[in-house]
């Protein structure tokens, strides 16, 4: 479950620092709907993938993460929020723009 005090926030920032001054926005795409995941030992749990991007000006794709996926709720107001705490420099937004053929 996503919670402020996690990785992702240090992650992205390490990469955005890494990237340097080129950097304009960071988005997060959050999959709208949760889904059941069985692991190989059976267990089940609601998981909801994404994955983050980083943009340079003109929109151009400077850096895009793996798939992941988080175990329980994500909440796009508190990412949406913590993104704009962490990178108050920069355009920031949370969206729905993840798709997987069915």
């Amino acid at each position: 479950m996503y919670n402020s005090q996690s990785g992702l926030m240090h992650i992205i920032k390490s990469k955005v620092l890494e990237l340097g001054d080129t950097v304009a926005q960071v988005t997060i795409s959050i999959r709208p709907i949760a889904e059941i995941h069985q692991t190989q030992e059976g267990d089940e749990y609601w998981v909801k993938w994404f994955y983050w991007q980083v943009y340079g000006e003109h929109c151009a794709i400077l850096y895009e993460s793996d798939l992941l996926v988080a175990h329980g709720e994500l909440s796009e107001t508190l990412i949406q929020s913590d993104l704009k705490t962490t990178f108050d420099t920069l355009k920031t937004s949370v969206n729905n723009e993840i798709y997987f053929d069915d």
